[in-house]
């Protein structure tokens, strides 16, 4: 199998992973957080001393809650800090957890009171795109709104058209959120945004800036600039930049389990396959996450030691499957990943795909569509996705290489070679990442 197989297959597992777990909700709880009940992670502290805090932080929320039995404050700031560890952590416990917060803050809350917008913030997190809209409606009908809550309404409306794929009317609201108030989340919101639509030296430089507006404590923060900005070097194929990116966050932030996810990617693509065979087998000791093994799993392949990967793989799926019986709209992206790379069922993997595109039909999902219905040999289907994707002002590398496979298996070669030229000024590594595409699944 090719090299590139396996590049392709360790990215794309955890492609998006990090603004799933830590979209900008999380950054904004730096603007809410409150002495005691703020967010994990004092000055210089690691990961698992957030952790710590964190606990420690909802215990006494968790208390608070006892002591106050009407009301429900408490309960939706532990239900946030739930969030913020399950964003933290990928651990789909502390969404449970949250929701258990939340769905007690309402049973107490007065009618038409509660913590609406907390609640949206959940179901964006866990993908509930259509419940997220209404808890957003809901807030709206107030009587009396606030400037403050308007704003945080605009914030994670914002959001929510990011994660819907409605790029035109996401750059319109961030940009009035950023003309409003020029800070570190409203920054971010525009870097994510012009990531998506092949800005990638813009978003970096918004990152720049929204890290230099940060001034709060928590180095966790300062750790996911840098995580983002080598992500985007990554995207970029600009490897040797990426990994001192994620040196420093792991500098700002100690054992955080994603700067080593991040950096055992690009040692994958820069062919370090001993180091990054034992980064993730470190990893997957620490997380018992199952993205960790799908990664471990495409090395062992790679390496030909079939019975280790069919092992992983097993054990990987297990995990994806309990995860959707739980939290299925959270779940599907990260075993739509699973499925597209080992299962040798592609008219399956094409009906995930297709309930992950209606679940959020933004750029990303249509080039996983793409992919799937080029496995399955729907070289029209494919094509539409792709041509979908691109007309929403989408912009990446991979969904140009694939829009590239699929011009050339249409025997439209004016169309393939403009779209590799696209692929190749966002990423020159663009073509191998790609490569596992034109393998037959299995």
């Amino acid at each position: 199998m090719a090299i590139a197989w396996v590049r392709k297959n360790v990215a794309a597992m955890a492609n998006g992973l990090l603004r799933r777990l830590a979209p900008i909700a999380l950054l904004a709880t730096l603007v809410q957080a409150h002495p005691g009940h703020g967010p994990g992670g004092a000055a210089g502290s690691g990961y698992v001393d957030a952790l710590v805090n964190l606990e420690a932080s909802t215990r006494s929320l968790r208390a608070d809650a006892e002591r106050r039995p009407t009301d429900w404050l408490p309960l939706e700031s532990a239900a946030r800090l739930y969030l913020e560890r399950a964003r933290l952590t990928g651990n789909y416990d502390d969404f449970a957890r949250a929701d258990s917060m939340l769905t007690r803050a309402f049973a107490i809350a007065p009618k038409k009171a509660g913590p609406f917008l907390t609640r949206a913030e959940y179901f964006l997190s866990i993908h509930r795109l259509a419940d997220a809209e209404a808890e957003i409606a809901k807030e709206e009908g107030g009587a009396i709104i606030p400037p403050a809550t308007r704003r945080a309404i605009a914030e994670v409306r914002a959001d929510l058209l990011v994660e819907q794929g409605n790029y035109s009317e996401a750059r319109t609201a961030i940009e009035a959120l950023v003309a409003q108030e020029r800070n570190a989340p409203n920054l971010s919101r525009l870097a994510i945004l012009e990531w998506h639509l092949g800005q990638p030296a813009r978003a970096d430089h918004l990152l720049a800036e929204a890290e230099s507006l940060y001034f709060g404590p928590q180095e966790q923060y300062r750790a996911w600039f840098r995580l983002q900005r080598g992500d985007l070097a990554t995207a970029r194929g600009n490897y040797d930049e990426a990994l001192a990116r994620y040196r420093e966050a792991e500098e700002l932030f100690q054992g955080w389990w994603l700067t080593a996810f991040r950096a055992a990617q690009v040692m994958e693509r820069q062919q370090k396959f001993e180091a990054a065979t034992f980064a993730y087998q470190d990893l997957v000791s620490r997380t018992n996450l199952p993205e960790v093994m799908d990664a471990l799993a495409a090395l062992y392949r790679e390496q030909g030691e079939a019975s280790a990967a069919t092992r992983w793989i097993a054990k990987a799926r297990r995990l994806h499957d309990a995860r959707e019986a739980r939290f299925a709209e959270a779940a599907l992206g990260h075993a739509l990943q699973h499925h597209l790379h080992f299962d040798p069922d592609p008219k399956a993997v094409v009906s995930r795909a297709e309930r992950n595109r209606d679940l959020r039909s933004n750029g990303e999902a249509w080039t996983w569509l793409a992919q799937a219905q080029l496995r399955a040999g729907d070289f029209v289907a494919s094509e539409a996705a792709i041509d979908r994707a691109l007309k929403s002002g989408w912009r990446s590398a991979e969904t140009w290489a694939t829009g590239a496979i699929v011009a050339r298996r249409m025997g439209n070669g004016r169309l393939e070679r403009e779209r590799l030229g696209a692929a190749v000024a966002l990423n020159p590594d663009a073509p191998r990442l790609v490569a596992w595409l034109e393998e037959p699944p299995r």
